[in-house]
């Protein structure tokens, strides 16, 4: 296990402990929240900021891409999180993919979407 694994773990259980109790539909919208909240945190790290805001910025917002995708159903383990970014885009595309619908979920993979439609949309399993 890497240390940037580690630090995923430790992230993992704060994001359970924080979010115990919840219905699925609070739980979805919070998960949603906090995804928002830490791409936001993310996008704002630049060149020169401090090594471990930077990691700490990078773990926070995989963490909570995790935690969405299990809670919509998506398996999503940390043993493809060697380190920032190497199972992101993955995760990021099942969150993006969207559920049943008018729309095959081969269709709706295939269009391009904003970062910002994590917020909007049900993904199906992958």
């Amino acid at each position: 296990m890497t240390m940037y694994q580690d630090f995923l773990k430790l992230a993992l259980g704060e994001l359970d402990h924080r979010y115990r109790g919840l219905g699925h539909s609070e739980l979805d919208a919070a998960l949603r929240e906090h995804v928002a909240a830490c791409r936001v945190a993310l996008a704002a790290v630049r060149s020169g900021t401090d090594p471990s805001s930077a990691i700490a910025a990078q773990v926070n917002y995989d963490a909570a891409l995790i935690r969405l995708g299990r809670a919509r159903g998506i398996e999503c383990d940390i043993a493809g999180f060697t380190g920032p970014k190497f199972a992101r885009p993955t995760l990021e595309a099942a969150l993006l993919v969207g559920g049943p619908g008018p729309a095959s979920t081969a269709q709706a993979a295939a269009e391009p979407r904003a970062p910002s439609d994590l917020d909007r949309e049900s993904p199906a399993r992958v």
